[in-house]
């Protein structure tokens, strides 16, 4: 029965974290202003929970010609990105630092949240179903 509690747990944090990107994305595709960027350069930080991760740092200019050279906030392993790549993003002009990457890939890897969280989920239900 422990392991069913933990399979259920793991689905409903997976399911957490596509919910919560995708409100934020909503809200940001809503409200934020699109323009291109390029990644200027991938960080590799080591984590002794998730083993290592890659964030793109992309290099955009707002609206007002000013240039911004931030962290990505969702990173991956191998990375989405390469050094030079050109991206679409979106950002809220309070907060730049903050943008969205629009990709394919970013989709992608975020509907592995939502899969892998609705198969633990739903093993957790049939279990207690049983």
């Amino acid at each position: 029965m422990e392991f069913t509690n933990i399979t259920g747990f793991i689905g409903i944090i997976f399911l957490s974290v596509y919910f919560f990107r995708q409100k934020k994305r909503r809200h940001l595709l809503q409200e934020g202003i699109s323009t291109e960027g390029t990644v200027i350069d991938l960080i590799e930080e080591s984590s002794h929970r998730n083993g290592s991760m890659i964030y793109p740092v992309v290099r955009f200019m707002m609206k007002d010609g000013s240039w911004i050279t931030a962290k990505y906030s969702d990173g991956s392993s191998p990375s989405l990105f390469k050094k030079r790549e050109k991206v679409n993003l979106v950002y809220k002009e309070e907060d730049p630092e903050s943008y969205l990457i629009i990709s394919n890939k970013v989709q992608l890897s975020e509907m592995a949240f939502l899969v892998i969280g609705t198969i633990f989920s739903a093993y957790y239900g049939y279990c207690l179903l049983k």
